[in-house]
């Protein structure tokens, strides 16, 4: 998929995100990343990474902040 167009799928599971406490442009990115069939979204925003942990049922995406992602592929 080359590119990413926000559909109502989109919308239903940002929505979902926004409920459990992700603000709307997070909720809006990460659904957009499960769309894209991302593996992983790299952000340094600690407060979305928090909250994106405690999402149920667990996003597909794993949120995680760059230094970290690096250190744990550096270190496979």
């Amino acid at each position: 998929n080359d590119d990413a167009s926000i559909d109502h799928k989109i919308l239903k599971n940002s929505q979902s995100f926004i409920s459990q406490g992700l603000k709307a442009y997070d909720a809006l990115h990460l659904a957009l990343a499960e769309s894209s069939s991302c593996d992983i979204l790299l952000t340094t925003d600690d407060t979305l990474i928090r909250r994106a942990a405690r999402i149920q049922p667990r996003p597909r995406v794993r949120v995680e902040n760059p230094t970290r992602w690096l250190d744990e592929a550096v270190e496979q």
